[in-house]
């Protein structure tokens, strides 16, 4: 189709880049949960969630480069 330019290149590879690893934290979260209880008891949000927060945001800023 020749939707994507040369250019474009280094921003859809890091869209796919967020999107694999988006994904493999979601998958993380929906096995495991996204707390666990700590050692004293307390309830904590496990790494997963900030990993998938973060990659999700670096997915919307390219999409929004690419106006999707």
């Amino acid at each position: 189709m020749g939707v994507l330019t040369e250019v474009d290149r280094a921003a859809f590879a890091a869209y796919c880049q967020s999107y694999a690893k988006w994904k493999e934290a979601q998958e993380h979260i929906e096995k495991e949960g996204s707390t666990f209880e700590t050692e004293k008891g307390y309830q904590q949000q496990t790494p997963w969630v900030g990993i998938a927060n973060t990659h999700q945001k670096l997915m919307l800023q390219v999409a929004s480069d690419f106006s999707l």
